[in-house]
């Protein structure tokens, strides 16, 4: 006699899984479930008969698929959640019994967690960062220009950190001459730039106070940026290293303060030639230790041989972007463009110089201009 099948064990039933079930199995709250699915990727699902998913009932609900879930089961976020839900446990028993010392103890060390394994996890290729890294940049050039919102969830340092990354991006995109199309219009400038084959576009916010809307939850968003700030911080890293650029360049505060804009942060090259040189401009000689004296030495050999037959080094490539770009010479090259006071500086002096021009500005825009009005 045939074994009898249990209702509910395959088909559909089993294909999807409702939202009531997925948090009785990962045993979470529904706010630490949205975060979960929000970081790892996981999204809600159709299913093609909501009845038959729904083991024959036709009561509205949210759809995920159970492998989706199976896989939650074994994320470590989910006890980096419990630790914390813990910790706050903890601190409120301390202050409720006002014992500010060890509130204070408790809250110096208070658990962290990372998502860098969360990056490698959903993009094993650094060419699936890049197509996915639209709606990224959009969010950080957002909240870039966000003002700082009472609680937790927009702080001054994330603030900062937003800027610090998007300007980064913005660097790379001015030296490897990567800018392609500028679109201006209503909701702020579009830009599109192609790095190493992949088109990217994001939008821009024009330089205006920004008014917090009341209907946006921003606890979601909060948990989207949490994500691409960790996310960026890997392709800034990869592109600068790729590029032959220190990472991260230097920030200098002072003219931070001063309204500089992108001449803040200063990017150096990272190759050989160029830390060599500007070693002997400040007159400094470089030290060699012993190891990379050997090392040296060894690849002496390989060096004679490219002076025998010529072949192009690797970093010619980024050389030759600065000079020339995919349809021949940057239209603005030995150019020098003064914004005056009534134009938007910060826009046009990127668009300007990731076209090879070099950019001045009145002192009422902002200090650090390389050029006077009557230069």
């Amino acid at each position: 006699m045939a074994k009898i099948k249990k209702k509910h064990t395959e088909g559909a039933s089993r294909t999807y899984t409702t939202r009531n079930r997925a948090l009785k199995k990962l045993q979470v709250s529904l706010q630490d479930f949205r975060r979960l699915c929000i970081l790892k990727g996981i999204y809600p699902v159709e299913p093609r008969s909501r009845k038959q998913a729904n083991r024959g009932s036709t009561k509205l609900t949210t759809f995920y698929y159970s492998r989706d879930i199976q896989l939650l089961l074994s994320e470590p976020l989910i006890e980096k959640f419990r630790a914390h839900k813990v910790f706050l446990r903890k601190l409120q028993h301390a202050l409720g019994k006002d014992d500010l010392t060890r509130a204070r103890s408790m809250d110096t060390n208070r658990p962290t967690y990372t998502l860098n394994h969360l990056v490698v996890e959903r993009y094993p290729a650094f060419a699936d960062a890049l197509r996915d890294l639209d709606d990224g940049l959009c969010m950080m050039f957002l909240f870039a220009t966000m003002p700082i919102i009472k609680g937790e969830l927009v702080t001054g340092d994330i603030v900062n950190e937003c800027r610090r990354l998007s300007t980064e991006f913005m660097h790379y995109v001015i030296h490897t001459r990567a800018l392609r199309k500028v679109f201006l219009s209503i909701k702020g400038i579009y830009y599109q730039a192609e790095v190493q084959g992949q088109p990217i576009t994001w939008i821009v916010p024009y330089q205006f106070s920004q008014r917090v809307p009341t209907d946006v939850d921003f606890k979601v968003m909060a948990t989207f940026l949490q994500f691409y700030r960790t996310l960026m911080g890997f392709v800034n890293f990869r592109l600068f290293t790729t590029a032959n650029l220190a990472y991260p360049p230097h920030l200098d505060e002072a003219m931070d303060e001063s309204g500089v804009g992108l001449g803040s942060l200063k990017v150096e090259s990272q190759r050989i030639e160029d830390l060599i040189s500007a070693r002997e401009q400040d007159g400094e000689a470089p030290q060699v230790t012993d190891q990379q004296m050997a090392q040296r030495l060894q690849t002496l050999g390989s060096k004679l041989q490219t002076l025998v037959e010529p072949k192009e080094p690797a970093y010619e490539a980024v050389e030759a972007a600065d000079v020339e770009d995919a349809e021949g010479s940057p239209m603005f090259a030995n150019h020098v463009i003064f914004l005056s006071r009534e134009v938007p500086r910060h826009s046009l002096e990127f668009v300007l110089r990731a076209a090879g021009g070099r950019v001045g500005w009145d002192k009422a825009s902002g200090g650090g201009s390389a050029y006077a009005e009557n230069d």
